[in-house]
């Protein structure tokens, strides 16, 4: 290597190792595998969900390993929901194919709520109170086969 390669090489390598590390996006950061904190059918060990999201149109996926029973008794194994917003700690949606209404007939939208002790998520509506977040679901720490 010359001594100009070498220089160059030098200062590509400081530029690399000086470079700010870019923060994740809350996307990137709950991407992953949960499991219910209340419900043993759909806890990491027996029915875990993957959370997935899709840019272009903005979507959060949530799909179990094996389809599991709603509040209402149906079998599902996955939801799609339209991301209408997002901040540093929580993803306002609306659900797709939610046949619920609000008081007004709209489709309700709900507020994922990152939630960090414990590791995970849970949810509120947009019109409950702040402080109200159910249905806690926790990281995964290994993936489920």
């Amino acid at each position: 290597m010359t001594h100009v390669s070498t220089m160059r090489f030098a200062v590509f390598l400081l530029f690399v190792l000086a470079a700010p590390a870019r923060a994740q996006s809350l996307p990137e950061i709950m991407q992953g595998l949960y499991g219910s904190a209340t419900d043993p059918a759909t806890a990491c060990e027996v029915n875990p969900h993957e959370m997935n999201f899709l840019a272009s149109p903005p979507h959060l996926f949530l799909s179990w390993n094996q389809p599991r029973t709603t509040a209402s008794g149906a079998s599902e194994s996955g939801r799609r929901y339209d991301l209408l917003a997002m901040d540093a700690g929580s993803f306002t949606l609306r659900r797709e194919g939610e046949t619920e209404r609000t008081a007004s007939g709209d489709r309700p939208i709900w507020i994922l709520r990152r939630t960090t002790e414990p590791e995970g998520y849970c949810w509120g509506g947009a019109d409950w109170p702040l402080v109200r977040c159910e249905d806690q679901q926790l990281r995964c720490s290994a993936p489920v086969s």
